[in-house]
């Protein structure tokens, strides 16, 4: 049986039935999947984070005007768009196997890599904080008033830095607290879609397997 492990993301638990849920996920989404080819944490696919999309989230959120339960929230969606979305198996890079480790698995261009899981969910709410600001700052690029545009940015500014990891994005001695809550979300988002992202990998290495046996019998 698994053993059940509180999330990072507000309580709860991980149990048989959100294994059973993402394993209905993997099974809808990798049907259509053909090749998979991972990219190394820290190079992950983000053309498909729009403007449009993270100013639908921040207001799905309530980012704009309420507390921490909710910044949690933006960052939970986050990473589940950019490191746990079936439609971007390319992303499935980072494995935190389990809450209670200092443990996190990453894929590199070379392989499979354990690293310190503290770093690995700075630098994720690091991804998260830049790749936000660069679609919401470019989005006020299009908007009317120079005031309007000014302010926006200032406030978005204010809740990068104070919600998602601190000064300069992983800097988590500004407001520890934050951060702390923050990577807690990282790693539960990680840990509840850990099988997805196994299966991602598991497919890309026999993909790489059939490959390698295809051009041994040509050679």
């Amino acid at each position: 049986m698994l053993k059940k492990e509180k999330n990072g993301n507000g309580g709860g638990n991980v149990n048989n039935s959100t294994v059973n849920n993402n394993n209905q996920v993997i099974t809808d989404s990798f049907n259509n999947t053909v090749n998979i080819t991972i990219r190394p944490f820290g190079k992950e696919n983000l053309d498909f984070i729009t403007p449009t999309y993270i100013l639908g989230l921040l207001k799905k959120c309530g980012c704009h005007f309420a507390g921490d339960d909710e910044m949690q929230l933006f960052v939970g969606q986050m990473y589940k768009a950019i490191h746990a979305n079936p439609e971007h198996p390319e992303n499935h890079n980072l494995i935190i196997p389990s809450l209670k480790g200092s443990i996190a698995r990453i894929k590199t261009g070379e392989g499979k890599e354990c690293v310190n899981r503290k770093k690995a969910e700075n630098q994720v709410l690091g991804t998260i904080a830049e790749v936000s600001y660069k679609n919401v700052e470019e989005e006020h690029e299009d908007m009317g008033e120079e005031e309007s545009r000014k302010k926006c940015k200032e406030d978005y500014g204010r809740f990068v830095n104070k919600y998602i990891a601190g000064d300069d994005a992983c800097d988590d001695t500004s407001n520890k607290r934050a951060n702390a809550r923050n990577r807690q979300v990282v790693a539960g988002m990680s840990y509840n879609n850990k099988e997805m992202v196994k299966e991602s990998q598991k497919r890309e290495e026999l993909k790489e397997s059939e490959n390698a046996s295809i051009n041994s019998r040509v050679s």
